[in-house]
């Protein structure tokens, strides 16, 4: 699994996956650490009230946090070495149960260090 993330981080690519971590099942897109932060950045400047600069300086803030995962101008690795993977659109999956949440995915951070297994693809429980 960490290759896939160090594949992925420093990319705009995106690969669906799904990982069992603790009994469920989390089901989403994997991103890079770049696109995750931006995303959950964007989200929360949208949902805050408050002047668009207040809106924009939170957005700001958050995004920042993905630098570390961009690929420096030299074209070496992205810096650190993959510890936590990150979804969009997540949802998680129990047995016998509906995902959750039953609507929307939402955005997920993970350690690497708490996946038991994995495989490529999204679950689609309709119903």
């Amino acid at each position: 699994m960490q290759g896939l993330v160090k594949m992925i981080n420093g990319t705009d690519a995106s690969l669906g996956v799904t990982l069992q971590v603790g009994g469920l099942l989390v089901s989403g897109t994997l991103v890079s650490g770049h696109k995750y932060f931006s995303g959950v950045g964007a989200e929360l400047a949208a949902a805050t009230p408050g002047s668009d600069e207040t809106k924009e300086r939170l957005r700001s803030t958050i995004s920042r946090l993905g630098e570390n995962f961009t690929k420096p101008a030299d074209g070496n690795e992205p810096k650190p070495l993959p510890q936590y993977i990150h979804l969009k659109e997540a949802r998680f999956f129990h047995v016998g149960g509906k995902p959750i949440p039953s609507n929307n995915g939402v955005w997920w951070r993970g350690r690497l260090s708490e996946v038991g297994g994995f495989c490529l693809g999204i679950l689609d429980m309709q119903g």
